[in-house]
């Protein structure tokens, strides 16, 4: 038996008519889905219909679906943790030279925006050697 499937492409979704041969409509249906078709209606074609390569041209995806990579993906292996301690770090920092800016010469703010800094750079260095030394 013929079968005339009528659906969309699943690669670029244009709308796609292919003649198949099968036993069943459930059987028609598998095949369509096996040619990337996103199956809309099914219907008994006649006997003298051409059947539609399972490879039409129409059906292939534009690129590879299926693309082997040749190298491994790289995902983020740096704890919160240490990304958190960096970012409060860098933020005293950045706090401890806004205070040395707007401080008098020689106050007690400028002596407290200068530990901030320092304690800042201080500790952003140990984190992040910290999770260089946990991560690699």
């Amino acid at each position: 038996m013929r079968w005339r499937i009528i659906g969309a492409s699943r690669y670029n979704l244009d709308d796609t008519e292919i003649v198949v041969e099968a036993g069943t409509k459930t059987a028609a249906e598998g095949q369509a889905r096996q040619c990337g078709v996103l199956v809309e209606k099914i219907e008994r074609a006649s006997d003298n219909t051409p059947t539609t390569s399972p490879l039409s041209s129409s059906l292939r995806p534009a690129i590879d679906v299926h693309v082997k990579q040749d190298r491994p993906i790289l995902t983020e292996r740096t704890s919160k943790r240490f990304k958190k301690g960096m970012l409060v770090c860098g933020l005293l920092a950045i706090g401890g030279c806004t205070m040395i800016m707007a401080s008098a010469a020689d106050g007690p703010q400028m002596i407290l925006g200068g530990l901030l800094f320092w304690g800042g750079v201080l500790g952003f260095i140990v984190y992040r050697l910290s999770a260089w030394w946990h991560h690699g």
